[in-house]
This record gives C-alpha cells, structure tokens and sequence, in this order.
C-alpha cells in the first residue's frame, strides 16, 4: 500500500520549531502536462516510475489564514501570530515572505511512494518570469486516495497544505478533483525544485 491517513501533530498544535521562510501562497493543484516546458536533465527517466520515497507526501485538508505581526513605532515586530484555531505552518525552502497559518479538517493523507519529476514552465506570453513545479505521479494504488482528499476540498475555499519533511512546501487549491494520479507542487526557483525532489528522492 502507498498511502496511509494519520493524524500529525503540529498544525493543531503550536508553531513548528524549525524556521518559517517560506511563502505559502495559493496556487493550483492540477498539473497540465501540456503547459508544461521540457523535462530538465536531472538525470533521471523521462517515463516517470514511481517508486518509494525517502520522505512521505502528507496532504492536510484544512483552511488558509493569514499570519500576523504587530510592528511597533518603535524596537522589534512581534512575533508571527495565527487566527484562534489555526497553527503556523513550518515552511520548507528557501522562499521569501511571511508565513502561512492554516486550520485542520480531518486528517491528512500520505504517500509513501510516487516519482518526483522537475518542470520548467515557459515564460508567460505578457514576460512572466518562467516557473517551476515539481509532478508527483502516484502509483496506481494511490490514486484513489488523492482523488478523495481532492473531492473534499475541491472548488471550495479550503485547500490542501503539501507538508514534507515536517515542513510545508505549499498550500494549494484545486478546482475539482484530481483522478489522474498526478499533481504539482510549485516552487519558487529550480534550486528550490531540486532541493524538494532530493529530500523526496535521496535517504538522509
């Protein structure tokens, strides 16, 4: 079995302990193949095969929220704070800007095994600087799993926090439901892509 729902201590809890970098903002969930640039040669398999990962993907259903910080006159801002019921997510990589906060609604769904490919998507037709996603293809077992969490939170304005490693790389929204297998976790650069299918790929 590829996937497993487990309760995980942290986004009920308190803030996580490792430092918040990342900005977790709203993106899609879906990964279009065909919007996509080339396959960057990374030296791995252009056919995506999934197979077990080094750290698990959680997907946690729940509700964005804003961070706040009081920033006096005068001495140092106070510390990040959250909306009564909701946690501070610990951010994964190297993205600047505040962090996000985020409230369950049931537990999360986990993947242990899959393949992580990096995508360069092309630059925008109005100069958008070009981005990059890293697709995650699920074996077939665990396709019905992602179809479920992504039902539950599908064209609504609750999305799904993308936690690996403890920490959280995105927080995403979808449209409707994702029965494909697959789906992206945008990133802010490709350092940032290569650093996430490392820890998704490579035993520490």
């Amino acid at each position: 079995m590829s996937y497993r729902t487990r309760r995980r201590p942290g986004l009920n809890g308190g803030p996580g302990r490792r430092t918040v970098r990342a900005d977790l903002t709203l993106a899609g969930l879906a990964l279009t193949v065909a919007g996509c640039g080339h396959v960057l040669p990374l030296g791995l398999s252009a056919v995506p095969v999934p197979g077990h990962l080094a750290a698990a993907i959680a997907l946690q259903p729940g509700i964005p929220a804003p961070a706040t910080r009081f920033a006096p006159a005068q001495g140092a801002p106070s510390a990040v704070s959250c909306p009564a019921g909701s946690a501070l997510l610990p951010a994964g990589g190297e993205a600047p800007g505040s962090a996000g906060c985020f409230r369950d609604l049931g537990p999360p769904v986990t993947f242990t095994s899959a393949a992580a490919t990096v995508y360069r998507q092309p630059t925008g037709p109005q100069g958008q600087p070009a981005q990059y996603v890293v697709r995650i293809t699920l074996p077939p077992a665990g396709t019905t799993a992602l179809a479920a969490v992504t039902t539950q939170v599908a064209g609504t304005k609750d999305a799904l926090a993308i936690t690996i490693a403890d920490q959280a790389w995105a927080i995403v929204a979808t449209s409707k439901p994702i029965t494909n297998g697959e789906f992206a976790i945008p990133v802010q650069s490709l350092s940032q892509a290569l650093q996430l299918q490392r820890i998704l790929l490579q035993p520490a």
